[in-house]
């Protein structure tokens, strides 16, 4: 792989920011996600919560969690 194509990220903020705004989902640059492939990366993140996670951690993810991100997996399930 061309290193100068490869996406550096130094922290978790910066990586968060990168996914939050990233615009084209279906490109095949090194820096970008499909859509099928960041789909399946929240899976496995939502299965391993479900799994792993303690009852009392559900409020903090109540505060993390937006109304928009429901209505998203609301309309995904239509």
């Amino acid at each position: 792989m061309n290193n100068k194509n490869k996406l550096v990220i130094d922290s978790y903020e910066e990586f968060e920011k990168h996914l939050r705004n990233c615009i084209q989902w279906n490109s095949t640059d090194v820096d970008q996600y499909d859509v099928v492939g960041i789909t399946g990366l929240l899976s496995a993140i939502l299965d391993n919560l479900d799994s792993n996670i303690h009852q009392s951690e559900f409020e903090n993810l109540r505060d993390i969690l937006s109304n928009q991100n429901f209505k998203f997996f609301k309309k995904s399930t239509k």
